[in-house]
């Protein structure tokens, strides 16, 4: 198992953060569900800038919103603080001592049938994130199933009076853990139920205790163990500590965030005050507050945006396909009520650490095809949310940069805008209150 330090970043984002995002990932695969989710970040922008940190860290396939074997591994990893090895063995030692006593106790229902030691304490690691134990239990013979469920119901009321009612296996599972455990597991052990995941692994591992022979005093060293052939393929790869200090060290080159980062899976953009983790004392709040007050109440322009791969959503809205330079970062299709527009986007680096970052938008038509001409207010509307629409990437992006490395210096440079000078305007407007109006950091947001 992984072990991150208190308070660690991958990228720039705290590992809690990651975890968060990688759990509603690995349980819709959908980086749209990921975004919305309130509770891992301050903002659906934080969100969409963990889902960032994990594509350039390969925690999950950007194709197909899954995690990969390293993101399972984050995901399932610790904050404890190393453990040197010496700690560890006492903690060991104490844990065998305790299953001998279970096993002695006569008013249990079950014994501890085999312990396994695996991973780095087995290994010889002078420090470890976790001790890795595989254990199995078993049920005492001389009793019925019936009179075995029935102490442990009893016992587990005792225990646990203002406990939901849960199956009967379940509560023998909870009174061995307080047995060999206590009341709270202590977190350097990562303990695996049955010896079944420790076959399927194949790995290096030794038994240290047996029904029979209680603490084994000289293990032996195994290649696998005895019921192991080889390593199955359901068994993820295995993530070492190199894995966790790449992680750890990983600073990847600054590139603008998909423009559909905040849209629906259909391409569809609203704008909401879950976006951004503006300060509510700021004129940036004020201002995003009266915008969607404003299109709740009907001034609404439909705004959807597409890259290349939106293939089928392209041909509901009647688009050919787009080329393949619309990688949906530095070059994207804007689409509205009346007018398409190609959006592109850069960040160039200079020799000084200055970002120069430029953003501009152009008529995009195709052939065949006359954008609807609107009504003054129509067009107003419309070039307002599409101005606040590239505004937010702005934000997005500016925030991305400063939580790479905050000391860099980002310079934005607005390119004119032919044939749309109002919705560069509006972008230029908006841009001013969002990106002026204190967006806050992850570290703020976790405050």
């Amino acid at each position: 198992m992984l072990s991150f330090p208190r308070g660690a970043t991958i990228a720039g984002v705290p590992v809690t953060t990651l975890k968060a995002i990688l759990t509603s990932i690995e349980r819709t695969n959908s980086f749209t569900s990921a975004i919305q989710l309130q509770s891992a970040g301050a903002s659906q922008c934080h969100n969409a800038l963990a889902i960032e940190a994990a594509i350039h860290a390969e925690l999950v396939d950007p194709d197909h919103a899954t995690l990969t074997h390293l993101g399972y591994a984050v995901l399932g990893s610790s904050s404890n603080a190393p453990i040197p090895r010496n700690k560890a063995t006492k903690l060991l030692r104490s844990l065998l001592e305790t299953a001998e006593r279970c096993n002695t106790d006569p008013d249990r229902d079950y014994e501890i049938a085999e312990i396994w030691l695996f991973g780095s304490l087995m290994r010889g690691a002078e420090t470890v994130g976790d001790i890795d134990l595989a254990i199995r239990w078993s049920s005492r013979p001389g009793t019925t199933l019936d009179e075995r469920d029935q102490r442990t119901s009893t016992r587990f009321r005792q225990l646990y009076p203002n406990a939901a009612w849960i199956e009967v296996w379940d509560m023998a599972r909870r009174l061995q853990d307080r047995d060999l455990f206590g009341k709270r597991r202590n977190s350097a052990y990562a303990v695996h139920r049955g010896i079944d995941t420790l076959i399927s692994m194949a790995e290096p591992c030794m038994k240290v205790f047996s029904l029979a022979d209680g603490i084994i005093s000289a293990p032996v060293l195994l290649d696998h163990h005895p019921d192991a052939t080889t390593r199955e393929v359901s068994i993820r790869a295995r993530v070492t500590a190199d894995d966790r200090d790449r992680l750890l060290a990983l600073r990847p080159s600054p590139r603008p965030l998909p423009a559909k980062w905040a849209c629906a899976a259909t391409g569809h953009w609203f704008p909401s005050l879950h976006m951004f983790a503006l300060d509510p004392g700021t004129s940036g709040y004020y201002h995003v507050a009266t915008l969607v007050n404003h299109l709740h109440n009907g001034r609404h322009c439909s705004l959807r945006v597409f890259a290349r791969d939106d293939i089928r959503h392209l041909a509901e809205t009647d688009f050919d396909p787009l080329p393949d330079m619309f990688d949906g970062r530095a070059l994207a299709l804007i689409v509205t009520d009346y007018k398409n527009l190609m959006l592109q986007r850069g960040m160039d680096a200079t020799h000084k650490g200055t970002i120069i970052y430029n953003i501009t938008v152009t008529d995009y038509a195709q052939a065949g095809k006359t954008p609807r001409m609107p009504g003054a207010r129509e067009a107003a509307a419309c070039e307002d949310i599409v101005g606040f629409y590239l505004a937010s990437l702005v934000y997005a992006d500016t925030l991305a940069i400063r939580t790479l490395d905050p000391s860099i210096e980002m310079i934005h440079f607005f390119s004119t805008m032919p044939g749309n000078e109002l919705i560069e305007a509006r972008m230029r407007y908006w841009a001013a209150h969002l990106v002026k109006g204190r967006p806050m950091t992850f570290d703020a947001a976790a405050d």
